[in-house]
């Protein structure tokens, strides 16, 4: 796997997360938090 896809792939994971932690709301998920904040 190149560079290239790692990265993208990556972002693809991260905008993921950001969206179902969109659609979560208020609701606390520790995990998710957790998850979302490796990419940052």
């Amino acid at each position: 796997m190149t560079k290239e896809e790692l990265i993208t792939i990556t972002i693809d994971k991260y905008m993921d997360l950001q969206r179902i932690k969109k659609d979560n709301g208020n609701q606390k998920n520790n995990e998710l938090d957790y998850q979302s904040g490796l990419g940052k």
